[in-house]
């Protein structure tokens, strides 16, 4: 579907397509943002070309209005967002919304377009899981939570694809693999005993798996207690590539091969947060917390009281004045926060229990 509010652009959008695709391709044209939405709800687009700016939406709200009227059986569509020269920061902002890939209009060529189109149908691709992924779960009743337990079906195929990949190889014994992830929990996670998720400092939104492999260096099915986050990765992978970090330029993170390999006792380590949104700030010293969201403040100790209920501010102030000087001092090293970023959150309007999150 190209949903453009140029006639020349879609005019020469359809001669680019017709001769690349020919009869495989089956163009719907519309010029305006409604009519775009109800014809992508009609025939299922594998792909969507879609234009930054139409006469009764903005290419956002086109986006918005798609991801929330999809059915959660549906396979969401590529989406390539066109845009004009000198835009290319509302594109950037519409792949943060789900947009795939961009291509500025004034520059469109038959090698960019095809280019882009099957770049983003590919990615979508692997962002998908399959329908059978969703039919071996006949047991989950509820349908959201059947397509994420699809989705995590198709993950978990594809680690094995990368395991067997190496193994086929003969590279699976000198590969350090590493699964993790960026984020705690979404909407589907279950983060017990934490609470909080994605887009929190709350524990259930910092807590993330760490799993790593490296055959004959790592011991298997060991754990341990050492408090890690993901900038530990770089000084680790280098010293495991046998070198390290530039002085001149030292990492943040610290190296966790002799906790991985060697069992080493964990170090005490003091780490440091903060999220735009709902202007929250976190510090993590040993087993206490100095958590604020919005205007209100706490110390928890979370390894004791891992949903973080009990607020300790009061009975340990000695701790929480201490982690609050550092946080500030830690703060006060780093850039400003861009008044015109973005981050995302959860609002009150969308959650029951985020009482006073605007």
């Amino acid at each position: 579907v190209l949903v453009d509010d140029s006639p020349a652009d879609r005019k020469l959008c359809r001669i680019l397509l017709d001769e690349k695709y020919g009869d495989r391709c089956e163009l719907f044209e519309e010029g305006a943002g409604a009519p775009g939405l109800e014809r992508c709800q009609a025939v299922r687009p594998d792909c969507i070309l879609l234009d930054y700016k139409l006469p009764d939406m903005t290419g956002l709200e086109f986006l918005g209005r798609l991801n929330h009227s999809r059915g959660v059986e549906e396979l969401a569509p590529a989406v390539v967002m066109l845009t004009g020269l000198g835009n290319e920061k509302i594109a950037v902002e519409a792949m943060r919304s789900g947009a795939h890939d961009y291509l500025v209009k004034d520059r469109i060529t038959a090698e960019s377009l095809f280019h882009s189109i099957e770049k983003a149908t590919e990615k979508e691709r692997l962002l998908q899981a399959l329908k059978a992924d969703y039919d071996a779960l006949p047991q989950i009743a509820d349908h959201r939570t059947r397509v994420y337990a699809a989705m995590i079906r198709a993950l978990d195929r594809g680690v094995g694809q990368v395991m067997a990949a190496l193994k086929a190889r003969g590279l699976d014994d000198n590969t350090l693999v590493i699964f993790t992830s960026d984020n705690g929990g979404e909407r589907f996670a279950d983060t017990w005993p934490f609470t909080g998720r994605k887009t929190e400092l709350l524990e259930g939104g910092l807590r993330v798996p760490m799993i790593a492999s490296w055959p004959g260096h790592i011991p298997r099915g060991q754990t341990s207690d050492q408090v890690a986050i993901s900038m530990d990765w770089l000084p680790t992978l280098l010293a495991a590539a046998g070198t390290t970090p530039d002085p001149a330029s030292p990492p943040d993170g610290m190296n966790l091969l002799p906790v991985l390999t060697a069992g080493a006792a964990p170090t005490p380590r003091k780490l440091f947060w903060r999220y735009k949104a709902n202007t929250q700030a976190a510090m993590r010293d040993g087993d206490f917390k100095y958590l604020k969201i919005r205007g209100n403040t706490f110390l928890f100790n979370v390894v004791d009281d891992p949903m973080e209920r009990a607020n300790l501010k009061g009975r340990r102030k000695d701790v929480y004045d201490r982690l609050v000087s550092e946080w500030n001092a830690w703060n006060g090293t780093m850039l400003p926060i861009a008044a015109d970023s973005s981050t995302g959150y959860i609002k009150a309007s969308e959650v029951a229990d985020h009482i006073g999150a605007e």
